[in-house]
C-alpha cells in the first residue's frame, strides 16, 4: 500500500493517481478534502482511503453511482478490514445486537453484525440502518467461508 505526502500533491495529481475524469467540481472536493486532512494534522495519506473518503462525500454526484471497497477476512480470529482499517463491532453492537463476533459466508446473525459494521464506515448512521441486511444478502453472505479479500462494486 503506498503512502504519500500530502504537501507533494495536489488535486489533478491525485485525479491522474486514482484515475479518475479530470472534472473542476471534483478538483475542488479534493482541494477541500487535502485540506481537512492538513487540517486534522495528517502529513501523510493513503490514496485509497482518501478516494473512500471523497467518495462518501460525493455519492450523490453524478460519477459516483458504483462505491468501491477493498475487504479482507481472517476467518480464524473472524476479522475483517476495510481498506485496511480494522473494523471493530462495538460501533454497531450499540445500535443492534445481533452478535458477540463476526462472520461471513451465510445469511446469519454475526454476518448482519459484520454488514451493519461495514455499512456504518461508508454510510451515514441512518442509511446504514436502513440498508445492511440487504447489504449482508447482496455482499455478506457470499463471501467464501474462509480467508478472503475482496473488491466490492456497491451500486449507490
Amino acid at each position: 500500500m503506498r503512502i504519500f505526502e500530502i504537501s507533494k500533491l495536489d488535486p489533478e495529481d491525485l485525479l491522474e493517481l486514482l484515475k479518475i475524469k479530470d472534472d473542476s467540481i471534483l478538483k475542488e472536493q479534493i482541494e477541500l478534502l487535502l485540506n481537512e486532512y492538513v487540517n486534522r494534522n495528517k502529513l501523510t495519506f493513503n490514496p485509497k482511503l482518501l478516494f473512500l473518503e471523497l467518495q462518501l462525500k460525493l455519492k450523490n454526484h453524478e460519477y459516483l453511482d458504483v462505491l468501491n471497497i477493498q475487504l479482507q477476512g481472517q476467518y480464524q480470529n473472524r476479522r475483517v478490514w476495510l481498506f485496511g482499517k480494522e473494523l471493530t463491532i462495538e460501533r454497531s453492537y450499540k445500535l443492534r445486537k445481533h452478535s458477540i463476533s463476526f462472520d461471513w459466508g451465510y445469511g446469519g446473525s454475526a454476518p448482519a453484525q459484520l454488514s451493519l459494521a461495514i455499512c456504518l464506515e461508508i454510510f451515514s448512521e441512518r442509511k446504514a440502518l436502513k440498508i445492511y441486511q440487504q447489504f449482508k444478502k447482496m455482499y455478506v453472505s457470499p463471501l467464501p467461508k474462509g480467508d478472503f479479500l475482496k473488491a466490492i462494486h456497491i451500486q449507490i
